[in-house]
């Protein structure tokens, strides 16, 4: 996830992306569809690997949330609610698939890193 943000945007810190994101929009919104697509499938890598907890998995869908869509300001505060409620619920589901999804996390985050450096 890291890696695909860093292509996308130039940076890893989160207050940077999420400025970036306040000012130009949620990033699977917006730019270059495959840049956008990179940063949806990011949040699906991240999402992958929760934590078996409860509270890890719930946190992980916020942070898959944040990747994808930002923080929530502007007018984009339903957009990145919902986002958000879904990314924890997908989260609160993965977590009971089995082991096999770590593997296919990393096969998805390596197409996401793919699609951020093509469609910057």
């Amino acid at each position: 996830m890291a890696a695909t943000v860093a292509v996308r945007w130039g940076t890893t810190s989160l207050e940077a992306v999420g400025g970036a994101q306040g000012v130009l929009g949620p990033a699977a919104l917006t730019g270059p569809k495959a840049a956008a697509l990179s940063q949806l499938l990011a949040a699906v890598a991240v999402v992958l690997v929760a934590p078996a907890w409860a509270w890890g998995a719930g946190a992980v869908g916020v942070a898959a949330a944040l990747v994808a869509f930002g923080p929530a300001g502007g007018n984009g505060v339903p957009v990145r609610l919902v986002a958000t409620a879904v990314a924890v619920f997908l989260a609160l589901l993965a977590r009971h698939l089995p082991p096999w999804r770590h593997p296919v996390a990393a096969v998805v985050a390596a197409i996401a890193l793919a699609f951020a450096a093509g469609g910057t």
